[in-house]
């Protein structure tokens, strides 16, 4: 399996990821980027976060969020490559199901994110794919529940089956 390489350039307050694949050549995406209190670099983008039902900021390692940028692309473009070859199922969830069996892998667990896209699409991807992972990750699922403190919003960790039990 080929590998996808990146590079971080940095200019002022934008980060930009420059990714070299096989099958789409280069692919770029630039963020705003700020200093982290370890020294580092966090980059910034927003997230719909389904439990509270609006986007939000986040931040993250840019070197993480590198890396897990380039394991995705890798992991589509192998779907791709396959499915190209003949494979019958759905290439968008053969790459998601691999991406989320690396995740398991590394930390143990699933939190739940969404993406930022229109409305009716965000709805319609974050069904089809939480379905998908309740069916095949279930026992590996945690839900983001946040709870009001004199410090705003706070998330906390429930595991699916707990949440299921309470519906």
């Amino acid at each position: 399996m080929n590998s996808v390489s990146y590079n971080i350039i940095h200019t002022g307050q934008k980060t930009t990821l420059v990714f070299q694949t096989s099958y789409y050549g280069e692919m770029s995406i630039s963020f705003r980027c700020v200093a982290t209190p370890d020294g580092g670099t966090g980059l910034v983008y927003d997230c719909f976060n389904a439990t509270i039902g609006r986007e939000m900021q986040q931040i993250s390692d840019e070197k993480e969020f590198a890396e897990d940028l380039a394991k995705i692309i890798h992991h589509l473009e192998n779907a791709l490559l396959k499915k190209m070859h003949g494979a019958t199922s759905d290439f968008l969830f053969d790459a998601f199901d691999a991406v989320i069996h690396l995740h398991i892998q590394q930390y143990g667990r699933i939190v739940d994110k969404g993406r930022p896209l229109d409305e009716q699409t965000k709805r319609s991807l974050l069904e089809s794919f939480m379905a998908r992972v309740e069916q095949k990750f279930g026992n590996y699922l945690y839900l983001t529940r946040y709870a009001r403190t004199p410090y705003g919003l706070q998330p906390q960790l429930i595991s699916f089956n707990d949440f299921k039990k309470n519906l």
